[in-house]
């Protein structure tokens, strides 16, 4: 088992690919769309009532949006994870420079006071981005990745770009950023944290690349305790940043310290488990579900039109549940 997960795990990652090994085009191109599209819907109306559907309804462009600048990045972080064989901490930096681009310049919250037990500190709001940031690199982007992943299985340990695939996406991706340089509101602060972005980029992609982990013979989690782990982990969670802040009202930068030690123990809790024998696809697609169930509840019973999303999806997690369970010739990742 290698250190960050592949389309079997949360923390493997497949060997560099050549390019001779790249499937052609037409064989990666259903993926990319998939992405694509899951890449702006999981965030913004599945796992979150941001955006309701009703909302793509009144403005087509506006699902255009979300799903280029949400899904160019997924795609860009996964091709970078599957081809450099990234380790967890390149993951995770490239996830926090993806919210920075997110709710530092295109949507500004990092500089806004959301709700109760919020507060600005030097003009930033410490609390509230690192709770974002949190969701976006586990919701937005590693489980939109390996949702997509879980799909397109014979795919999923190669990248999905070419070179040129590659610069669009980044242009693309670019261009969301323009724009949200570009708004009138606290566009000193937007680009401050699009510098940040960009300095985190290399820096993730330099460190020292995933490497072998010695194997564990305890067996994996059982399915249940895995959907039920991923269940409380993630109502845990959203009580931290919802419920705590404004019941305790602490100092705006104190909320962060259990924050960035209660996302550190859930990555150590990963860590341990995906290393054991019989860590699967199967054993990663039930964590995902029970992290993103308390999300599909409460976005359903929202008005907007969210059951048309949140339906289909659990719908779609059950099937490729069922899926694996009949599918025993894909074998779990070896832990060699």
């Amino acid at each position: 088992m290698r250190d960050w997960p592949n389309a079997a795990t949360l923390y493997a990652a497949g060997p560099p690919l050549s390019q001779s090994t790249t499937l052609p085009s037409r064989r990666r191109w259903p993926a990319v769309l998939t992405l694509l599209l899951l890449g702006g819907l999981i965030p913004e109306s599945i796992a979150t009532s941001n955006t309701p559907p009703v909302a793509y309804l009144a403005n087509p462009a506006l699902l255009v949006f979300l799903c280029v600048f949400y899904g160019c990045s997924a795609l860009l972080l996964r091709d970078a994870w599957r081809a450099r064989n990234l380790g967890w901490a390149s993951v995770i930096l490239l996830g926090i420079a993806f919210g920075a681009m997110n709710e530092g310049v295109i949507a500004a919250k990092w500089w806004m006071v959301p709700t109760k037990g919020y507060a600005l500190t030097w003009g930033v709001n410490w609390g509230w981005a690192t709770a974002l940031t949190m969701f976006h690199i586990v919701y937005s982007m590693v489980i939109s990745i390996l949702v997509v992943e879980l799909l397109f299985p014979r795919v999923a340990d190669r990248p999905w770009l070419r070179r040129r695939g590659t610069l669009i996406a980044a242009l693309l991706l670019g261009m969301t950023q323009l724009l949200g340089l570009l708004a009138r509101d606290y566009q000193p602060y937007r680009t401050l944290a699009l510098v940040v972005a960009l300095l985190l980029i290399p820096i993730a992609l330099l460190l020292p690349r995933a490497r072998p982990r010695s194997p564990d013979p305890r067996p994996a989690p059982g399915l249940w305790r895995l959907r039920v782990t991923g269940f409380f982990a993630a109502l845990l969670f959203f009580i931290l940043i919802f419920i705590v802040p404004g019941a305790w009202s602490p100092p705006t930068l104190v909320i962060v310290v259990p924050l960035g030690a209660y996302f550190a123990l859930g990555l150590w809790r990963l860590r341990v488990w995906t290393g054991r024998a019989g860590w699967g696809r199967r054993q990663e697609l039930a964590l995902i579900t029970g992290a993103l169930i308390p999300n599909l509840i409460v976005v359903s019973f929202q008005p907007g039109g969210e059951l048309f999303v949140t339906i289909p999806f659990f719908a779609l997690l059950v099937w490729l549940a069922f899926r694996y369970h009949h599918r025993e010739s894909w074998e779990p990742v070896s832990t060699s």
